[in-house]
């Protein structure tokens, strides 16, 4: 949402409230609010739709999670659940730390982890280091990479922060939501090692396929069965779970999309380079700068139907999806021309 005085918005992607203020059509805009990779997976919409109609089958579920255990690396001691989207998950973890619990957030960070938190009455504080020492019952929440700035944390520091972590029986939490583009981030070959660890990953993102509603989270039994009791039965659409099957299975699509991404992002840095914008960090599916006046920025470019994204917590952070072809990234490229110097 926009708010009527501020530009401030709760989440990317929603071109119809752009559109309310600034004008437009949808095909006329060009969107980078969110970090959502604009190559769709060109899967078999034949095979998804097919069973679109009964009850969604154990077949597609087993089939659907024997792909993400081979695709995200994942330990055969660690279990997974298959959810309609990480956002369900996300909701859900507050099951895993009981009643009267305390969690910290690495922050800044993805906003709805805090406010689930918080709403499910956990004592939630967002942290801008990593603490020294942890008490009894605290929750650490970790994105990695992290989401808006792509800060990176490496595996051997995730795994010393678990042994802390479970010392005080603890728990870890790892959003991997943007890992798919740099599997090497990931923690998640150190799982098994870490029976206090929950390890939640994103399918719609890298896939460049939100709307299937897609997210999977691992770790050891005893927590992924209190999360797969919640969401209950039949929690993911068929469509849902054949596509991913698909997805996951693809390793050569994945391959050509990382080098591709990664090839777009560079391009990015040198043109906000080339417009004076200082580029804070990121990762292969957005870049944040960071600029005095970002919302006036972002105001600008709306009026030229280019939509960012800027945060109620930073007046000065904005970020950038990666435009997605030659047109779209020279288009963002002129309009930055025209608005950084008027």
């Amino acid at each position: 949402m926009v708010s009527s005085n501020d530009n401030i918005m709760m989440h990317g992607g929603d071109l119809s409230a752009a559109m309310a203020r600034f004008g437009g059509t949808n095909e006329g805009w060009l969107d980078l609010s969110t970090g959502i990779n604009h190559t769709s997976f060109p899967f078999d919409r034949e095979t998804a739709l097919d069973g679109i109609g009964p009850l969604p089958n154990q077949s597609d579920l087993v089939d659907c999670l024997a792909a993400a255990r081979v695709a995200y690396g994942v330990p055969d001691d660690v279990s997974i659940v298959a959810s309609p989207g990480t956002q369900s998950i996300i909701q859900s973890m507050p099951v895993l730390l009981g009643t009267n619990q305390s969690c910290l957030i690495l922050g800044p960070t993805y906003s709805e982890h805090q406010r689930s938190m918080a709403r499910a009455g956990v004592d939630v504080a967002m942290i801008n280091e990593l603490p020294k020492e942890f008490f009894p019952g605290d929750c650490l929440l970790v994105c990695n990479p992290n989401n808006p700035d792509g800060r990176r944390l490496e595996a051997d520091l995730l795994v010393d922060l678990a042994g802390k972590l479970h010392k005080q029986r603890g728990l870890l939490i790892i959003d991997e939501a943007f890992a798919d583009v740099d599997p090497d981030v990931s923690a998640m070959g150190y799982l098994g090692s870490m029976p206090n660890c929950v390890i939640m990953r994103s399918f719609g993102k890298f896939y460049g396929l939100s709307g299937i509603r897609l997210g999977f989270l691992m770790g050891h039994e005893s927590q992924i069965s209190k999360i797969r009791d919640m969401l209950g039965p039949w929690a993911v659409s068929t469509p849902a779970l054949r596509v991913g099957t698909e997805a996951l299975n693809n390793v050569k699509w994945q391959q050509e999309q990382r080098e591709y991404l990664m090839a777009q992002a560079e391009q990015m840095d040198k043109i906000l380079d080339k417009r004076g914008l200082y580029m804070a960090g990121g990762t292969p599916l957005f870049r944040l700068v960071i600029k005095e006046d970002a919302r006036d920025l972002h105001r600008k470019l709306a009026e030229m139907h280019i939509w960012t994204r800027i945060f109620d917590y930073r007046s000065d952070y904005i970020r950038f999806g990666i435009p997605y072809d030659q047109k779209t990234m020279t288009r963002l490229d002129e309009a930055l021309g025209k608005v950084m110097y008027r």
